[in-house]
């Protein structure tokens, strides 16, 4: 019995790892890398104005910050703005010991304008972790930062089934709540896009 469960786990694993058109079966993918593309048509809305609204709504959904790379060109109808969302991730059944990833989910959008139509983009997702664990008094420790993309991330578990079952398994279910909120991103770009901008009156 033992041997049939680490003969799915392995098949499980390699399926989940080596999808063809997406990450995991759950981000959209092209080229291999995390790839959002979206086509908004907008008709009878100039070049202009759009670019107008979807400025707006980056400027108050992309978290401002030193390494933030931003590219507002007018005149080429291009916007780039780089950002990141907090969302935990709780570790204690992993690592056998109480300890909470503060993540921050970084990702690129980019957005090209014409007159009545909009493609959005977002790539380059990576996380950035933060974890906190417990010392001996009860108090937190100093986090231990590292930044990793999320491609390719769960084939160091491959050779170790025993941790890849433990591993592999929460790590999805946040990948598909991060899939949710960069979808709820490019809906709620879509919808400012539609909509009248603060700016416009």
């Amino acid at each position: 019995m033992k041997r049939i469960f680490l003969l799915v786990l392995s098949f499980t694993i390699n399926h989940v790892i080596f999808g063809q058109d997406s990450i995991y079966h759950v981000f959209p993918a092209k080229d291999g890398k995390i790839y959002y593309e979206r086509i908004i048509e907008v008709n009878s809305v100039s070049a202009d104005v759009l670019f107008s609204r979807a400025q707006d709504w980056a400027l108050k959904n992309y978290n401002k910050s030193k390494s933030a790379e931003q590219i507002n060109d007018r005149e080429g109808g291009v916007l780039a703005y780089k950002g990141y969302f907090e969302k935990p991730f709780f570790v204690s059944a992993v690592y056998g010991s109480k300890v909470t990833d503060m993540r921050r989910v970084w990702s690129l959008l980019r957005v090209y304008v014409k007159d009545g139509k909009v493609k959005a983009v977002i790539s380059d997702v990576a996380i950035e972790s933060n974890v906190f664990g417990s010392n001996s008094v009860g108090g937190l420790t100093q986090p231990v930062s590292s930044t990793w993309e999320i491609e390719g991330s769960m084939k160091n578990y491959e050779s170790n089934k025993k941790m890849a079952a433990k591993f592999i398994p929460p790590n999805l279910e946040y990948f598909k709540i991060v899939n949710q909120e960069l979808e709820g991103r490019l809906n709620r770009l879509e919808s400012a896009l539609k909509s009248k901008s603060e700016s416009e009156f």
